[in-house]
């Protein structure tokens, strides 16, 4: 029987930015906003480490093929050398900014040029050469192939490795939908610096001082705002506006809920015990669920704590 290990360690530190935070420090990120990234930060600056987590499969996965499509991209490319076991993070000479490697690569003067081999692309230019030592970035994804590679999916963080090292060139490896591989390649560029600059020193700038990002969402807020001091604050005319806003869209679910209700109800009445029911434009099905049997979970003891509810609750005067 094979054992799979499942926990990984963070190479690099959570309270400063890495190049892997880059998405999530520009706002751009699928998985965290700006202020539940800072947030986890701002805690590890105090000594507060995140719990660690078990890979999902699919992260494990994702990990046990880098090697294998980095050694491909390499032979693909036609690169002298590759290096895909770096254990130590690389470090920005100025900025508090560190990056881990998935591979790097070693490159003769080779040039691309957009067109030649559809599966290496080349997303910001006609044609790119290759010299010297590269970033080998690697992204495994179920999404299906897209030719302008988004900037969150390992491009930021290419980018940022790429300031860290001091290296002129870098390949993002995605595997999409497990058989579709390609490479898109990048140059290191003037401009970037500066907004890489940018965005790290304000960032860092907000660690230190627990200055939170403008909320991008309710739970955002709650995180800039989550200590109550007890006082009570006198509010706008546009407050009123706003509970309105609040209690007319609840009302609206609601009764949308209840229309949902009533019409469910009279078509399982139409269907019974069937598993499907047919009618000119639509098929509905109603089918069983299988659940598997599950052994008694003993939740472990927690630490008594006060957080902020999530929730408004309003109430209008009588």
């Amino acid at each position: 029987m094979i054992t799979i290990d499942k926990m990984v360690g963070k190479k690099t530190s959570y309270a400063k930015p890495s190049c892997s935070s880059l998405p999530y420090i520009k706002g751009i990120s699928q998985y965290q906003t700006q202020n539940e990234w800072l947030d986890v930060a701002i805690n590890a600056s105090e000594g507060k480490l995140p719990e660690h987590k078990e890979q999902t499969l699919t992260q494990y996965m994702g990990d046990l093929l880098e090697p294998v499509l980095c050694n491909f991209a390499a032979e693909l490319l036609g690169l002298s050398f590759v290096k895909t076991d770096h254990e130590e993070p690389v470090h920005h000479q100025y900025l508090p900014l560190s990056g881990s490697l998935d591979a790097s690569g070693v490159a003769d003067n080779l040039t691309f040029k957009q067109g030649d081999n559809e599966n290496i692309i080349i997303p910001e230019q006609k044609k790119i050469t290759l010299d010297g030592p590269g970033v080998i970035e690697c992204k495994c994804t179920r999404n299906p192939f897209t030719p302008e590679l988004e900037e969150w999916r390992g491009v930021l963080q290419s980018k940022g490795l790429m300031e860290c090292t001091g290296w002129n060139w870098a390949a993002v490896v995605v595997l999409w939908q497990s058989t579709d591989f390609r490479i898109y390649l990048y140059e290191r560029k003037e401009p970037f610096k500066k907004e890489l600059e940018e965005l790290v020193l304000d960032c860092d700038y907000r660690i230190k001082n627990k200055k939170y990002y403008n909320p991008v969402s309710s739970n955002d807020a709650n995180i800039k705002y989550q200590n109550i001091n007890k006082d009570i604050v006198s509010l706008e005319h546009e407050a009123d506006n706003l509970c309105r806003t609040i209690m007319n869209a609840k009302d609206s679910i609601k009764l949308a809920q209840e229309t949902i209700d009533k019409a469910e109800i009279k078509l399982k009445e139409l269907i019974q015990d069937a598993e499907i029911g047919r009618t000119n434009q639509y098929e509905i099905k109603w089918p069983m669920i299988n659940y598997k049997a599950q052994p008694e979970k003993i939740v472990p003891a927690k630490d008594a704590r006060q957080v902020r509810a999530k929730t408004l609750r309003i109430k209008k005067y009588e």
